[in-house]
């Protein structure tokens, strides 16, 4: 890929579309007479966007209140997540793991060091039975999906429940 371009459209407070319009690498990069073109349809862009998100919405609606029973139930997961095996500090960079953080952003939000970050990472995996990011969120998944209805208690993943397996 050779040159990038994105439209962004907020829908509401939650939730916004992307649209990337890319150039292969034989192709020239855009030029300023195709960014204005881009610029000129943009309203009809959004307009496209748009209808396919009020569609979409339309299709699958989500209940406010199934939404929020939802969002507690994931939140009161995440609190509970493994907290009979990890240390307090361990669970909080678990937790901004899971929400997609690096190690260098847990450490600006934590104040410390991202080497520390990374050995607190390494005893999470360890105690854990992962070796990525990627799993630990599929291990949360897991504890999620059996989670009951209240979400609440110490989860312990199903790997080291189950001695590994």
């Amino acid at each position: 890929m050779n040159d990038e371009i994105g439209y962004i459209l907020p829908f509401d407070h939650r939730s916004a579309g992307h649209v990337s319009l890319c150039r292969a690498a034989t192709l020239p990069r855009f030029s300023v007479r195709d960014l204005r073109w881009l610029q000129a349809v943009e309203p009809v862009v959004d307009a496209v966007m748009l209808r396919c998100w009020e569609g979409r919405r339309k299709q699958a609606p989500m209940e406010g209140s199934a939404q929020n029973d939802f969002r507690d139930r994931l939140n009161r997961t995440l609190r509970g997540f493994a907290t009979a095996i990890l240390t307090e500090r361990e669970g909080e960079i678990a937790g901004l793991l899971l929400r997609g953080h690096s190690a260098k952003s847990i450490a600006r939000a934590l104040r410390i060091s991202p080497g520390t970050v990374r050995n607190h990472m390494k005893k999470i995996y360890a105690k854990l039975g992962v070796s990525s990011q990627t799993e630990l969120f599929a291990v949360f998944l897991d504890a999620l999906a059996r989670a009951e209805g209240d979400g609440a208690g110490a989860l312990v993943p199903r790997t080291v429940a189950d001695g590994g397996s």
